[in-house]
């Protein structure tokens, strides 16, 4: 017959059923073990000297029992655990959704309201006012137009015109890198056709002056015979009368630093 099991070993399975970290519950399997190996009647008549010790039957049972009933206790609690936690996180989305799209259909019924209450105020002003009936369904026709041309200009470019203003984009970018480089090509060469047309002015500018000053110096040398033989240089060479203003700026020029010395 089944033996009760003795107080001290019930309350210990009672314990290990509830959950418990690992170690202290294997602590508490071997206090189950140790208990019930001390009330097994085996342990009232111990075995003689020269007999082997065999296991106890109901000892193995016991903690077995006991430990198993723990595992899931345990397991049961984290399961349990578990659920709870993902039950809260869809709780809080939820939550979180739910005042969104609550807004969202609050919003728009408060739309649909005004517009009902604008339609409204309309026919009741038009049953007031027969006579300006026509006035206000010709003004809420014309708002509706303006509306209308509202809804198309926020449509933007329609697929095909987008895809030609990318291309288009496109296009125009290589064509502006093509002008920059060209520009750059054409600023370097204007500036070296510039120093070389300088150049060659500015020789072409001082061998004039030195032609001029020559003839400055030749007309003075040769001035008194002339006169002496009555003849006139500018009749004899007309393209002097053009000169003379240059050829009397040089000889001021020249003879100013003499005055000055």
């Amino acid at each position: 017959m089944n033996q009760p099991e003795p107080p001290d070993v019930a309350s210990a399975a009672a314990q290990l059923k509830e959950p418990v970290p690992r170690k202290e519950r294997k602590a508490r399997t071997s206090q189950v073990s140790e208990a019930a190996a001390s009330a097994s009647p085996e342990n009232e008549n111990p075995p003689s000297e020269s007999s082997e010790p065999t296991p106890s039957v109901s000892e193995a049972a016991t903690a077995s029992a006991t430990e198993e009933a723990a595992e899931s206790t345990e397991a049961s609690a984290s399961a349990g655990e578990d659920g709870e936690a993902a039950s809260a996180k869809g709780e809080n989305a939820n939550e979180e959704e739910l005042p969104k799209s609550d807004r969202k259909r609050l919003a728009e019924q408060l739309d649909a309201l005004k517009k009902k209450e604008a339609e409204l105020l309309r026919a009741l002003a038009i049953t007031d006012h027969p006579d300006l009936a026509d006035a206000i369904r010709t003004i809420e026709a014309r708002v509706y137009c303006v509306a209308r041309a509202d809804a198309k200009l926020a449509q933007g470019l329609s697929k095909s015109e987008a895809r030609r203003q990318e291309v288009l984009s496109k296009k125009l970018s290589a064509l502006r890198e093509k002008r920059t480089e060209l520009d750059t090509q054409i600023v370097a060469l204007e500036a070296e056709s510039e120093e070389l047309g300088a150049a060659r002015l500015t020789d072409f500018q001082r061998e004039r002056q030195d032609a001029l000053q020559d003839l400055m110096v030749a007309l003075a040398t040769h001035d008194t015979a002339l006169d002496a033989a009555g003849l006139s240089v500018q009749s004899l060479l007309p393209e002097l009368s053009g000169l003379m203003p240059e050829l009397e700026a040089i000889a001021r020029s020249v003879s100013q630093p003499r005055a000055d010395a």
